[in-house]
């Protein structure tokens, strides 16, 4: 992702500088940079890698160097920056927090203008250059930056540093990084992060909002351009991203982790000892459930050292594994014969929740529970610059989705389903199917169920029976839809049959209630989209599940589709 900060102040910048940039530090592991504007010196500007050592140790031992009472600094994930251009609108220096999904589309655009590119970042197009050439294709600063918005594909929040020793920041159009304005006697400042500011005196003054561009002085701050109206900031700031102490949109990062915890702790029903939080975001998280469980809160996982990168970031599978494991150390003594809940921000590659549930058994946990605090990551993001995975919706918005399994045999002797949940509105209450109907059928009861094209909805699908349990499901299925009224839908197919039910109660309720009349509807259909599922035996007359109708304890791939239907 990156951050960036700037300041302008009547006195000298670079120690406010300096740490400020440090601040953003969480936000990016490939390059740091500054630059400072001066009457007798001009521009001066360095750039470092970073992806063998921090921003403070590379420009601590030449912050001499650098004069003048403004300067910009960035951490960035993508290119080298600041870069410095001299054009019609003089010469200014700019950092930008940026991902540009047609960057390509551009260059080829600027190239045929004539234009060229000089600060290549491993031998690709500097997009940070590239958005400094679309400004200057403007009469004004803001005009260039409204040419900016309108052509790139993404997202992109800046800073320029320009020679009458001012500030110009702008935010993303649609808001999807955060520009922070504060204020202290005698400066003002911008940042990505306002974890920057209390150390330095600073007091938050203003978020820009989406699109609003301003021009910062040291004693006032000039709106070029009013925000627009529109907003979609990316959420993962509070769920990841943010440091604690930050606040974006007026809410405080560490409060809506907390808050998100002491939500699901007063509603959970898990018998547990503890609540524990995975380093770093999932502690927020974990303190706030056991609050509302009214469990203790217990570390029973530590965060060795900052040293270690996040473990999403780096783009090798075997790195990003090595990485999950070193930096987290559980500790045996507060892990012995408790049953523990684990608060995490989020699934986005599955690296530590695969294998430290593994380690956390074999280091004696009775029982291990698992919290996520953000709603499942099941496609790319092009905007700031993240994976949650390889799928992606395709330019008619299919989403192919390919999961593997692999039970851990250990800890796992029988599993009841293997597939997809998920939730959708009750809207959603006209089905269809091709695979084995109209009843209910499973892989070891489903002989008389005759392979069609059947049409039914979630309250036909759902079976009465005494005692509350899952029901509905459909085996041989090749296809199936769902629709409103208006014929409104999602349409799922898989290249195997699979089996699938659609069911008007959530799967924890059905769990939960032992008489029928204990069943209240929430206003959402659960889904299941299932590879396996076990069969029903007659365990309650007869003999139960025979081995060949239960779900197999191996690896194995799911592949399916999903499409719109409009």
């Amino acid at each position: 992702m990156g951050g960036f900060f700037g300041t302008v102040s009547k006195t000298s910048c670079v120690t406010d500088l300096f740490y400020g940039t440090d601040y953003n530090s969480h936000l990016g592991t490939k390059r740091g940079g500054l630059a400072t504007y001066s009457q007798e010196k001009g521009f001066i500007r360095s750039i470092h890698n970073l992806e063998s050592t921090y921003f403070r140790s590379k420009f601590e031992g030449e912050l001499d160097k650098f004069k003048g009472n403004a300067g910009i600094g960035i951490i960035s994930d993508t290119d080298a920056q600041p870069i410095i251009i001299n054009s019609h609108l003089g010469r200014f220096a700019i950092v930008t927090v940026a991902k540009i999904v047609n960057i390509q589309e551009l260059e080829e655009e600027l190239l045929s203008q004539n234009m060229h590119f000089a600060e290549l970042s491993s031998s690709n197009t500097n997009q940070t250059e590239l958005i400094a050439l679309l400004i200057i294709q403007g009469r004004t600063f803001v005009e260039g930056i409204e040419n900016v918005f309108k052509h790139i594909k993404g997202s992109c929040s800046m800073l320029l540093l320009t020679e009458d020793g001012s500030i110009i920041a702008a935010r993303d159009r649609w808001g999807r990084t955060p520009v922070v304005i504060g204020r202290k006697d005698g400066a003002y400042a911008a940042t990505s992060e306002s974890s920057s500011f209390p150390n330095l005196d600073y007091e938050i003054e203003r978020y820009l909002g989406p699109g609003e561009i301003v021009r910062m002085y040291d004693d006032h701050v000039d709106q070029l351009r009013k925000p627009n109206e529109d907003m979609q900031i990316c959420s993962f700031l509070w769920v990841y991203y943010g440091f604690p102490t930050s606040c974006y949109e007026g809410k405080n990062v560490e409060e809506v982790r907390f808050t998100s915890g002491l939500k699901m702790g007063q509603t959970d029903e898990s018998e547990v000892d503890c609540a524990c939080g995975i380093p770093d975001s999932g502690v927020g998280m974990a303190l706030g459930y056991a609050e509302g469980k009214g469990v203790p809160y217990h570390r029973a996982i530590s965060k060795y050292t900052p040293t270690w990168p996040r473990s999403f970031t780096p783009s090798n599978q075997e790195m990003r594994s090595l990485v999950a494991k070193m930096k987290l150390i559980p500790n045996r003594a507060m892990l012995q014969n408790k049953r523990l809940l684990f608060c995490d921000d989020s699934i986005v590659r599955g690296t530590q929740l695969r294998d430290n549930v593994k380690i956390l058994y074999d280091y004696g946990a009775k029982e291990v529970h698992m919290r996520i605090a953000c709603p499942p990551l099941i496609y790319a993001c092009p905007f700031v610059g993240f994976s949650a995975s390889k799928n992606a919706l395709d330019k008619n918005g299919a989403l192919k989705v390919l999961t593997t399994f692999q039970p851990d045999t250990t800890i796992v002797k029988s599993m009841a389903r293997l597939g997809l949940t998920f939730r959708v509105s009750n809207t959603y209450d006209q089905v269809s199917y091709l695979g084995r109907g109209e009843n209910e059928t499973y892989i070891d009861r489903n002989q008389s169920g005759k392979i069609g094209v059947y049409q039914t909805t979630p309250e036909r699908m759902f079976h009465y029976y005494v005692a509350p349990q899952s029901t509905g499901n459909r085996t041989d299925v090749r296809w199936a839809k769902l629709a409103n009224t208006s014929g409104e839908g999602l349409f799922v197919e898989s290249n195997r049959a699979f089996q699938f039910s659609i069911i008007p109660f959530s799967d924890v309720l059905l769990e939960k209630v032992r008489h029928i009349n204990e069943l209240e509807r929430d206003g959402l259909l659960t889904v299941h989209l299932d590879a396996e599922q076990a069969g029903v035996g007659t365990a309650t007359c007869g003999p139960g599940v025979l081995p060949q109708y239960l779900v197999p304890l191996k690896k194995q791939s799911f592949e399916f589709t999903l499409y719109p239907v409009k």
